[in-house]
């Protein structure tokens, strides 16, 4: 608990004194630009060096399009206002998640835990940056807890807005549809498709050929903080690599689950675990949406060892590079092996249920 405290400290003073909101700026030059009859995914410098006097310019919105409808309506407040008051609200929901999983898991939450979340980088670098992530994990927490209530439909929904602004999040209902659960897939669907037509219908269809032409001109460099598969091959030096252990992945864990038909729970876990292995960006704000699966559960073996290695804070990473590619490789796939430690530990709990 001490060691979570300590990366605690690391990153409340971090965020503090960067405080950079580059990320944020993105998604208010997005939101403004479309008010402006602009493409919302092209870099605008005068857009960029306005927002919170940061360089914006280094960072584009790649959420998709029903992002630019929420940011639209956000850009009409002064910058750093709003910046101000994303962080609080981002830090609320954060606090909200932390007390609504706890009350949900009484038998496995406790002190440790409750440090370990509030010393994960995700929650700093969010704050710091001003990004979305801890939105997005209050959406998947209702999600989860609806589905492990048996409100499948409500479920969906919210399933089916995680889609509609990262469509990665897809591999969730996929993975519940092959497991059976056809209910939750049918309405995250049905959700994401309404939702997808509504900034084609207020900014017109092209906006969504301006996101894929945004998305296709992002080139991976293997960034310390990505802990997904393509992004260790790009560490490498072998993208290619990197990219079929992904479809690999993606292949393997779909058969599994239709062959084992998993419960809701199981199958969520293993569906968000994959998923963040497999997309090619998964910086530490994605990580935040493991919370419920891992709060749900008692921290034994791998599980606890995977846990405990997305704490390390991203400020530390550079520390572990050194020298050749493949030291850069393994010191910065610190989040590639807890990951994989996490759905090792995942699949080795399901095959356990299943042979009993």
């Amino acid at each position: 608990m001490y060691v979570f405290a300590s990366f605690t400290a690391i990153g409340l003073l971090m965020s503090l004194s960067l405080r950079r909101g580059g990320d944020f700026g993105s998604l208010i030059a997005s939101g403004l630009a479309a008010r402006q009859g602009l493409d919302p995914y092209a870099i605008h410098p005068l857009v960029g060096r306005a927002v919170l006097g940061s360089d914006a310019l280094a960072f584009v919105n790649l959420n998709a399009p029903l992002s630019v409808l929420l940011f639209a309506a956000v850009s009409l407040i002064p910058a750093s206002d709003a910046y101000d008051a994303w962080l609080v609200l981002s830090a609320l929901l954060y606090l909200a998640v932390l007390v609504v999983l706890t009350g949900a898991n009484r038998t496995t939450m406790g002190t440790p835990k409750l440090a370990w979340a509030l010393s994960l980088p995700g929650l700093w670098v969010t704050l710091e940056q001003g990004q979305i992530y801890v939105v997005l994990l209050f959406v998947a927490v209702g999600a989860w807890l609806s589905l492990d209530r048996g409100h499948l439909v409500r479920a969906g929904l919210l399933m089916g807005l995680l889609v509609a602004i990262k469509p990665q999040f897809a591999v969730w209902p996929g993975l519940l549809l092959l497991a059976g659960h056809t209910s939750v897939a049918a309405a995250a669907a049905g959700s994401a498709s309404a939702l997808a037509i509504l900034p084609a219908v207020v900014f017109g269809p092209g906006i969504y050929a301006q996101w894929l032409v945004a998305v296709g001109s992002i080139r991976w460099l293997g960034a310390l903080s990505n802990g997904s598969l393509p992004d260790f091959g790009a560490r490498l030096g072998l993208p290619w690599l990197g990219y079929g252990l992904s479809a690999a992945l993606l292949a393997g864990i779909a058969v599994r689950v239709w062959r084992t038909r998993p419960s809701a729970p199981t199958a969520s876990a293993l569906a968000l675990t994959t998923f963040l292995l497999a997309a090619p960006l998964a910086g530490p704000g994605y990580m935040l949406v493991l919370l419920p699966a891992l709060c749900s559960r008692p921290w034994t073996g791998l599980l606890g060892v995977g846990a405990t290695l997305l704490a390390v804070p991203v400020y530390a990473l550079p520390i572990l590079t050194r020298l050749s590619a493949w030291q850069f490789a393994a010191g910065g796939s610190v989040y590639t092996l807890a990951l994989l430690l996490l759905l090792a530990a995942l699949l080795h709990s399901m095959q356990a249920h299943h042979n009993v």
